[in-house]
């Protein structure tokens, strides 16, 4: 009996197995994959009936059929219809706060005749920046971006007078 001869051929015939398992693993994980699309699809398809579904029943005013069944649902979904458009709203106030600010802050900071009226605005900018950062009226995002542009403003004011 040749054991060398054995040992390769039980060895080539590991590896092969190997090979296999390695091979039926990515075949089922592409085919998990796959699925895992259709679901998504699937889910988006869902979504899409509900939205119908509720805009029918919403445009019908309770006289479509079934409506008495899902009369709580449906209200939930105004209540959060409403509720988000008021959200947009004091978003939308926020963003014209913001960019008054911003109007103004360029203002104050372009107009500043000297390096001690540029200091002084931009102080006085800042200022107001930070009481509307303590106060919630400005979100970290904005007050950065505010205060960058008057830093640059200052900036700008002080090469004009160095310049001049």
């Amino acid at each position: 009996m040749d054991t060398g001869g054995q040992v390769w051929d039980a060895l080539g015939e590991a590896t092969r197995r190997a090979g296999n398992d390695i091979a039926d693993s990515a075949s089922k994980t592409k085919l998990e994959f796959q699925i895992d699309v259709v679901n998504k699809e699937i889910t988006v398809c869902y979504t899409e009936i509900g939205k119908r579904y509720v805009e029918y029943m919403m445009s019908n005013d309770g006289d479509a059929p079934g409506y008495d069944a899902m009369r709580e649902p449906l209200e939930e979904i105004l209540s959060k219809f409403l509720y988000k458009e008021k959200l947009e709203e004091e978003i939308a106030a926020i963003e014209r706060k913001s960019e008054q600010i911003a109007s103004d802050v360029s203002r104050l900071v372009v107009s500043a005749p000297t390096t001690e009226q540029a200091l002084a605005d931009f102080q006085k900018s800042k200022e107001l920046l930070d009481k509307l950062l303590l106060n919630g009226s400005l979100s970290r995002k904005d007050y950065y971006k505010q205060l960058s542009g008057i830093q640059q403003s200052l900036q700008n004011a002080l090469l004009r007078q160095i310049e001049s």
